[in-house]
């Protein structure tokens, strides 16, 4: 399964990540070492940009993030978090996978709520690339009604990111102005 990770094969490579992040969800102890040794083969096909060169790459790449954060969440021991949080950031938006999806932005969002400083950086300097990130994953559709909890989620967070005034116009001021929309679109009240 380890060598699969790399196969040419897109959906061998997404069947592959996927059961590192069962694995790292629902086995146990006795398969760290495992997890262990996929992290740094899922790190790089997270990190390779061919990834985005069409829709089963993306949904392998998707899939190796979810097994990341499955790790992260469930077998934190065997993973520096120092060092892959902060490469979240670089990773997404997820945009394919709803499945998967759930997951990432699930645990993105925790780690967001409970001010984690390898997400939110030094003096919250990456509040821009996490609003953009949530524009991509809200404008792509990938977050439907039954991840609905997570859409509220992130509602909440942006609208508190509204409440600082001058740091809230220094983040909308980065994004592109089809971010900037889906952000506003996003914190709009209901009318009906």
């Amino acid at each position: 399964m380890l060598e699969s990770v790399f196969d040419k094969n897109p959906e061998v490579r997404q069947a592959a990540s996927y059961g590192f992040g069962v694995m790292a969800q629902f086995c146990g102890q006795e398969f760290e070492h495992v997890c262990r040794e996929a992290l740094p083969r899922l790190c790089q096909v997270c990190s390779d940009p061919s990834g985005q060169a069409d829709m089963l790459s993306k949904h392998a790449k998707e899939n190796a993030l979810s097994a990341i954060v499955k790790m992260c969440q469930h077998k934190p021991a065997v993973v520096p978090l120092g060092e892959v949080l902060p490469l979240l950031l670089t990773w997404l938006p997820a945009t394919e996978d709803s499945e998967e999806a759930e997951h990432i932005y699930s645990y993105f969002c925790q780690l967001i709520g409970s001010n984690h400083p390898s997400i939110l950086g030094e003096c919250n300097c990456n509040l821009p690339r996490i609003l953009a990130i949530f524009a991509e994953a809200l404008d792509s559709g990938v977050l439907e009604d039954e991840t609905k909890g997570i859409r509220d989620t992130m509602t909440t967070i942006i609208k508190q990111i509204q409440m600082s005034g001058d740091i809230w116009s220094a983040c909308m001021a980065q994004l592109t102005k089809e971010q900037s929309e889906t952000i506003m679109a996003c914190i709009a009240p209901i009318e009906g």
